[in-house]
């Protein structure tokens, strides 16, 4: 048992008296409040006891450590009353904290993502807490730091990315036993959906008009990229590399996407371009996109103009939303959730996956479906339920092939999907 003693009497300084390991030791506390020492004493009870029978810290009481001043960690450590583990809590402040969780990320996370938590590192430097112990952060420290960066101009889209990836830092902390609670919890976190005002279809037609109206090659590689392959600008665009392409099997690795690696078929005007772009013979480890991520908002917006085109909000965001919905036409939702990279649900993320089969089938039928989209009155082009009712009957037969041993004779080809457009070749 502690003991709370004030000594000398009547001068308002307060010492814990406790047993450690056996020997009679004083903890100087100083002139506290009666609710601080309180406190302490049953912290330090708390203490002393996992000493005495050589169990781990908990975490309220390491959470508690990792808060206190300097002066008074020494007193502790020096005293017998914290295990080893416990004796790097108080050195650990908010900007070593954040270089550590920066540490951890970088080995699973991608590029584009380590960056967004050094610039959340950067923000709590700017906001003077990198010095700060970690455990002393609080609620009323996170939302400060929220008002910060919306008084700063910029958007709530933009904030709530912040706070998310410190929300994930100091969650962090907290699973380790260095925090009681997470100072980031309760503040809006979630992706905001895009208004119906900024969404907007980037037609066929009008995407080959600012094809031919980019400046060079590598600016309309990096537009196809987004609108007919549904690639992310720049962090997928600009990580592909020519040895992730795959020209005669019209193949396209993105090595690094926001859901990890993933393979998608080459749509027609980007195996064009693609092409024209090999002929250079280019080193396998060269970018395929070479256009500067600078100023690129501003060369496709001059491009926009000089084709005779409004600009769109959410210029590049609007062209990979159009090309999703252009792959949605020809199949089935998995297989577009795995080639565009999107997020699944539970279930389809662990059952469903895209056939072999619909890599050639999606490819040609995206490619008809395209120059359907842009001539549109052109009698010569199927109709697109021509393009979906092929699209699943090129699926089905190889889907046969592979088991006609099992299958039982004269039942439908069923695609695993929702579509029941495309679900079987007797609809």
């Amino acid at each position: 048992m502690a003991s709370l003693i004030e000594n000398p009497p009547g001068h308002g300084l307060f010492e814990v008296h406790v047993i450690v390991t056996g020997t009679r030791r004083r903890i100087s506390l100083g002139r506290v409040s009666k609710r601080v020492r309180t406190e302490a004493k049953r912290r330090i009870e708390s203490l002393a006891e996992s000493r005495k029978f050589g169990q781990r810290t908990s975490a309220s009481d390491r959470a508690w450590v990792s808060r206190l001043d300097r002066v008074l960690f020494q007193r502790l450590d020096r005293n017998g009353l914290l295990h080893e583990e416990d004796s790097s809590l108080r050195s650990c402040t908010v900007g070593e904290w954040m270089a550590e969780v920066i540490a951890q990320k970088a080995e699973t996370k991608a590029t584009s993502t380590i960056d967004k938590y050094r610039k959340a590192a950067a923000l709590l430097a700017d906001a003077g807490h990198a010095a700060r112990p970690l455990g002393t952060f609080t609620a009323a420290d996170a939302r400060q730091l929220r008002t910060l960066m919306l008084g700063r101009g910029w958007s709530e889209a933009y904030v709530r990315i912040h706070t998310r990836h410190l929300q994930s830092a100091f969650g962090m902390a907290l699973r380790d036993g260095l925090l009681e609670r997470n100072p980031f919890t309760g503040l809006p976190t979630g992706s905001l959906t895009a208004s119906d005002g900024k969404r907007q279809y980037i037609t066929i037609p009008q995407t080959f008009q600012l094809l031919d109206a980019c400046p060079d090659l590598g600016t309309k590689l990096y537009v196809a990229l987004a609108r007919f392959g549904g690639l992310r600008c720049p962090d997928e665009t600009h990580a592909v590399r020519w040895r992730d392409v795959d020209l005669s099997r019209r193949i396209l690795v993105v090595p690094r996407g926001k859901t990890g690696r993933r393979v998608l078929p080459i749509p027609g005007p980007v195996f064009e371009l693609l092409c024209q772009a090999a002929v250079d013979q280019p080193d396998p480890e060269s970018p395929v996109v070479r256009a500067s991520k600078n100023n690129l908002h501003r060369n496709v917006t001059r491009a926009i103009e000089r084709a005779g085109l409004t600009r769109w909000p959410d210029l590049f965001q609007n062209m990979r939303r159009s090309a999703i919905t252009d792959m949605r036409d020809v199949a089935p939702n998995h297989a577009v959730e795995q080639f565009a990279g999107n997020s699944a649900e539970v279930a389809d993320a662990h059952y469903d996956q895209a056939w072999e089969s619909w890599f050639d089938s999606f490819g040609r039928t995206f490619d008809e479906l395209i120059e359907l989209k842009r001539n549109p009155k052109q009698d010569c082009y199927r109709s697109l339920g021509t393009i979906v009712e092929d699209a699943a009957d090129r699926t089905a037969v190889s889907h046969d092939a592979r088991h006609s041993s099992t299958r039982i004779p004269n039942s439908p080809a069923r695609i695993r999907t929702g579509d029941r457009a495309i679900m079987s070749r007797q609809l």
